[in-house]
């Protein structure tokens, strides 16, 4: 992580240097950072610019006599970030003390400008209550000189909202219309800089066979018959498969319930189903083939385990694995199973009823091992690492050699700095990337974590901050992309910095690259920079398709009900 001394510089006063790019690099070194808290604005990129700049008043209650405290501002509005911070002059020089986390604009709103003025002194509400300001309007004998104009400013992702006050309604007005103007530039600049399109995958009415139910999980193959690129999709009805780039193809083919997991075996012709609990095998060329939802009394599945919660699969040393979990007791339960090459899997029988049944070959799978367990743990996912097998729980993540009963969790707890300990305490792991060879990036819902093959921080990288609070991470090298509720944020895993943001609503991750023998980016050895994957390897739903371009990224009609399955379709590797 990044020292104070590594960001802070003075200046003697930043607002006197003539130059747009002299303004910036000024501003850039009198900032002064929280420990701990130092986000890359990108201001050494010659083309950032600086739009605004001005002082601007928070307001804070203190003690239990509740004193009023105003504070004086001042904030700057660069084309990427708003940053609000403290100034402090000190024999002739002046710092800006950041205040709170730096706004991205893709996440910024404003609320409460057309209020009525306040007094400096009044007694004041929360920010959230700005409506109810009432007894606090501006009265006829009011001194202008104590007025003052509120304007509610919120950060969409995790660090909330909060009110600003300026100095006239001129002011007011003039910060309006420059964040407008901001947000307005940003959105065309990140157009021709992105790294991923959002291209439909499903969600067009009148074509195909409508996917009911919510959608749950995802992911692309390519078929041996036909070598095309099939989509599969699970969801709380069942299953549909179509092709993909052919909205009109898509076809309920598994009448299941609540399916939460679907995977695909393309060497050995097996699609791997998690249906309410139940973990099933079917044959793959008869899935995409039939044109009609089938029943289990019909493809007679190759029932691999009951009440289960989730499973991975993957390959380590040659050999392809399938790994489930399920809880007994407080404990948490794994078997491995390896998927077996056979001539031919798919066998028919005559039903009870008359009917042909179609189903695998038992002998399709043999168990690798028969169980192990982690004593104690809620475990939320299993990742396979080159060698091993990672497993995310309530403590960190536990690498597993799945031939024994070895294992390590890391990060190594001793060389965690008491703040930084009790973070990764507070927060939930989630998935471990392999970002080098010698290193690896520990995905946790509020951050990620560089550490080197042992487990120990990595001293001189600066956390990965997310601006949300992630509900899921997934990898397309050499991006991490973050999925919460309200937007997807993109990381370069290489520089730290925020790339992209797209914004929606009901937003979830159905696929993060894994579940097919799709080969993923191996990792740069020692000195070199990865190479942008081209391969798409990451799904997602939302509520309903994102407007095309429009200052206010949230506007547009959203239908009831409606759900738009997407793919993060990679573009280009420049970066804003």
């Amino acid at each position: 992580m990044a020292s104070d001394s590594q960001v802070t510089l003075q200046v003697s006063d930043a607002g006197a240097v003539t130059g747009q790019k002299d303004r910036v690099k000024a501003y850039a070194a009198a900032l002064v950072w929280q420990p701990g808290e130092f986000v890359d604005l990108g201001l050494s990129d010659d083309a950032r610019t600086l739009i605004h700049q001005g002082k601007l008043f928070s307001h804070s209650s203190i003690g239990l006599g509740r004193t009023h405290k105003w504070t004086e501002l001042f904030v700057l509005l660069f084309d990427n970030y708003l940053v609000i911070t403290e100034p402090r002059e000190q024999d002739g020089i002046t710092n800006y003390h950041v205040t709170r986390r730096p706004i991205p604009l893709e996440l910024l709103a404003t609320t409460n400008v057309a209020h009525p003025p306040i007094q400096r002194g009044a007694v004041q509400p929360s920010p959230n209550l700005l409506a109810t300001l009432g007894g606090l309007l501006r009265s006829g004998d009011s001194d202008d000189s104590l007025l003052v104009y509120p304007c509610e400013i919120a950060h969409v992702g995790r660090s909330g909202s909060c009110a600003l006050y300026a100095e006239s309604e001129e002011a007011r007005v003039e910060w309006k219309e420059k964040l407008s103007k901001a947000q307005s530039l940003r959105i065309a600049t990140q157009e021709g800089n992105k790294v991923f399109d959002v291209k439909p995958l499903s969600g067009d009415p009148g074509t195909g066979t409508p996917i009911t139910g919510r959608v749950t999980c995802s992911l692309a193959f390519s078929s041996k018959e036909d070598e095309r690129v099939h989509i599969v999709f699970g969801g709380d009805e069942g299953v549909w498969t179509g092709v993909q780039d052919d909205l009109s193809s898509i076809r309920h083919v598994l009448d299941l319930k609540r399916v939460t997991q679907c995977a695909v075996l393309e060497d050995f012709g097996i699609l791997v189903v998690l249906a309410d609990g139940t973990l099933s095998a079917y044959p793959l060329d008869l899935i995409v083939s039939i044109g009609a939802p089938q029943t289990d009394a019909t493809l007679a599945p190759l029932k691999l385990s009951e009440e289960i919660v989730c499973f991975s699969v993957g390959q380590i040393l040659g050999r392809t694995l399938l790994v489930y979990m399920w809880k007994r007791n407080r404990d948490s339960t794994f078997r491995v199973l390896e998927a077996i090459s056979l001539k031919e899997t798919v066998q028919s029988s005559l039903g009870t009823e008359g009917h042909t049944q179609y189903g695998l070959d038992d002998r399709c799978f043999r168990v690798h091992r028969e169980s192990f367990f982690l004593q104690g743990a809620d475990c939320y996912d299993m990742m396979f690492l080159k060698s091993r097998a990672a497993i995310s729980y309530q403590k960190g993540f536990a690498i597993m050699d799945l031939t024994d009963d070895v294992s390590v969790t890391i990060p190594v707890r001793d060389n965690l700095d008491k703040e930084l300990a009790k973070r990764c305490d507070s927060c939930r792991p989630m998935k471990i990337l392999r970002t080098s060879e010698n290193e690896f990036l520990l995905c946790y819902e509020e951050f990620g974590l560089f550490v080197t093959r042992h487990g120990d921080p990595v001293h001189d990288k600066p956390l990965m901050e997310w601006e949300g609070k992630a509900e899921q991470i997934a990898w397309n090298a050499p991006y991490v992309v973050a999925f919460n509720e309200h937007f997807v944020e993109v990381h370069n895993v290489e520089t730290a910095q925020l790339i992209q943001i797209i914004r929606g609503e009901g937003m979830c991750a159905t696929w993060d690259g894994r579940g097919t023998a799709r080969t993923p980016a191996e990792a740069p050895a020692g000195g070199q920079v990865w190479v942008f994957d081209s391969q798409t390897r990451i799904h997602g739903v939302m509520r309903h398709a994102p407007p095309e371009s429009s200052p206010d990224p949230l506007a547009g009609t959203a239908v009831p009900g409606a759900q738009y399955v997407f793919e993060l379709v990679p573009k280009v590797s420049k970066e804003a």
